[in-house]
């Protein structure tokens, strides 16, 4: 595994790089974080490797010298959640429509055992131990539904989990005020374009975190970075919301935006480790631009 030390209290961990594969980069790059308080620890999202994750909770609680009491999800995507058997033994934390929406997907949707084996078929076709991963994957409905914000912990050390929507309808924050940390999920990526599945106006969102008093991010897939990264997306958002209401103005097609060369260039394109999706096939920058041009439009 490969861990980052974020502040004497936050430890991140990665799946190691050679369970990397070109096809679907997401499981490796997203992180697991380990936050410790004074009497327990919390650990925010799973990956999905079950072994590596177990192996993690062991180093976190001999590190610490106390047990993990919370498992808290900021969002219920595949990527983020398929090791939470690791913690079958804990409170485990994610919003209200998550939880409905998980629900669903366990008896009709992708998750169900029928749809889950396509699923991973789908995705890993080359690859068996990928794919009986994910077959295989204990899931289960977090214990604790939270519609609006919950605090955790002791109040000088206490973790807000707040639902602000974004990636998803039900998508969390996890912010830390004593460590001046927060987790933002799939709302804030250092590696990819920010993408999301249920698409609104993130510039609202991305305002609220920057009332935060932060000095450490992790986001939902790549390296930790500072609120710096979360302003810079932020300003994205607002140069390309004035460059698409221009272009209705003059009337262009979503063709003649992606290839306008006034077109906003996304901040971190060409960073180390960037790339345009977890997948070769896809642009995700390409999906951000089309959205938000329906969604102003």
């Amino acid at each position: 595994m490969r861990i980052e030390i974020v502040t004497d209290n936050i430890v991140v961990m990665y799946a190691p790089k050679e369970l990397e594969l070109a096809i679907n980069t997401a499981p490796t790059t997203a992180p697991v974080t380990c936050i410790a308080l004074p009497e327990r620890l919390i650990i925010v999202d799973t990956g999905i490797f079950v072994d590596v994750l177990a192996n993690f909770r062991k180093e976190m609680e001999k590190k610490y010298n106390r047990k993990i009491s919370h498992l808290l999800l900021t969002h219920l995507d595949w990527d983020h959640m398929f090791a939470m058997e690791v913690f079958e033994d804990v409170k485990t934390v994610a919003s209200e429509h998550c939880i409905e929406n998980m629900k669903y997907n366990l008896t009709e949707g992708y998750l169900a055992k029928e749809n889950l084996v396509e699923f991973a078929n789908n995705r890993y076709p080359k690859h068996k131990e990928m794919r009986d991963l994910v077959i295989n994957a204990k899931l289960f409905l977090p214990t604790i539904s939270v519609k609006d914000e919950l605090r955790i912990g002791p109040e000088e050390n206490s973790l807000l989990f707040k639902v602000v929507g974004g990636h998803t309808k039900g998508s969390s924050i996890i912010y830390s005020s004593s460590e001046k940390t927060i987790c933002v999920g799939d709302n804030l990526l250092e590696c990819y374009p920010p993408l999301q599945h249920e698409f609104n106006n993130p510039i609202s969102i991305y305002k609220q975190l920057e009332e935060l008093d932060i000095e450490h991010v992790i986001p939902g897939h790549g390296k930790v970075v500072s609120k710096d990264y979360i302003i810079k997306t932020r300003k994205y958002y607002e140069d390309l919301e004035v460059f698409l209401k221009k272009s209705f103005s003059e009337d262009l097609s979503i063709n003649q935006i992606q290839e306008h060369p006034q077109l906003p260039k996304y901040f971190a394109q060409g960073s180390p480790g960037w790339k345009f999706s977890c997948r070769p096939t896809d642009n995700w920058l390409q999906y951000l631009i089309e959205d938000f041009y329906e969604t102003l439009k």
